[in-house]
């Protein structure tokens, strides 16, 4: 018979700093925004976790802590300027540059003989670096019962991963993408609106994916980080239709999901029975989703909303 109890801490700081500036120029729909912001936040993570036998004896069978001290800096720069373009067209163009800086030292340690020692080799401290440039432009133009926007982004990413351990090696990797987007819209009456829209997508690892140690809360299982992480891309197809009434709309729609590099986990376990999940990049993921929204309001300052979706995933 075995008691576990397990002991968490995680006192944390947060700040962020933000500036902004906007300007209207005097030729009509001429704007200029640009924005400067800084998220900065460290935290000590520490678990304690003790495991006594009851029966047949009355022992401590072991006792395992962590600490993980964690921080994370994050820059951006954006500028965005919007211009008319005769009367039915838009223009707008940016710039954005972002850098993240995490930082993640941990240890792990396990009690032999009223001293403690590292507990399979968990010690280490990992730097994580990343830059990135983008510049886009969008247009949009809009006449009587159509719509069109196309857009077109282009993004140079830089991420350096440095580890403490001299036989690890550092990880260097740069890559240059290229985002397009289009959508039409057509207003078939004053109740009924549809659109079809193309998206190309990135989607970045979370800190949590990133960090190479993410604590033992049970010590049957361990779950680690990847800094090695790649993004992953989504080309994505939507089509939708949208009916309005006084008290009723309706949305049914139709998207297809095509991902390169899709996010998931690996599950091992080795001849002690401890289990240990990495996150990896597999090769495509395909969903195929159909999907219908209903906001209902029988009277005013009641309303019911309700979905239902079906999804296919390869």
């Amino acid at each position: 018979d075995w008691v576990q109890s397990y002991d968490y801490l995680e006192p944390e700081t947060y700040h962020q700093i933000e500036a902004s500036w906007g300007q209207e120029f005097s030729k009509e729909g001429s704007k200029l925004f640009i924005l400067f912001q800084n998220d900065f936040w460290n935290n000590d993570e520490q678990e304690l976790t003790i495991v006594n036998e009851r029966f047949p004896t009355m022992s401590e069978a072991f006792q395992l802590k962590t600490r993980t001290i964690e921080s994370s800096n994050d820059y951006l720069l954006q500028s965005d300027y919007e211009q008319k373009l005769g009367e039915h067209g838009k223009l707008e163009v940016g710039l954005r540059g972002e850098m993240r800086i995490i930082s993640s030292d941990y240890i792990a340690e396990i009690k032999e003989e009223n001293e403690f020692e590292v507990y399979r080799d968990l010690e280490n401290m990992v730097d994580y670096y990343e830059r990135i440039a983008a510049a886009y432009v969008q247009y949009a133009f809009e006449k009587e019962k159509w719509g069109i926007q196309l857009g077109l982004r282009s993004e140079y990413t830089n991420i350096r991963v440095e580890e403490s351990k001299e036989e690890i090696s550092d990880i260097r990797k740069s890559y240059n993408w290229v985002f397009p987007s289009a959508t039409v819209n057509y207003k078939f009456s004053d109740r009924l609106n549809g659109s079809l829209g193309y998206s190309k997508r990135i989607q970045r690892p979370r800190f949590s994916q990133l960090n190479p140690f993410g604590g033992i809360e049970n010590p049957n299982e361990i779950r680690f980080g990847n800094p090695d992480l790649d993004p992953s891309f989504r080309d994505l197809i939507e089509l939708k239709m949208i009916y309005n009434s006084d008290q009723l709309t309706v949305s049914p729609y139709l998207t297809a999901h095509y991902i390169d590099g899709f996010y998931d986990t690996q599950v091992l376990q080795d001849s002690s029975g401890l289990v240990t999940y990495f996150p990896i990049n597999l090769d495509q993921e395909r969903i195929l989703e159909a999907g219908l929204i209903l906001t209902y309001e029988p009277i005013k300052g009641w309303q019911f909303n309700g979905e239902a979706r079906v999804a296919e995933f390869k």
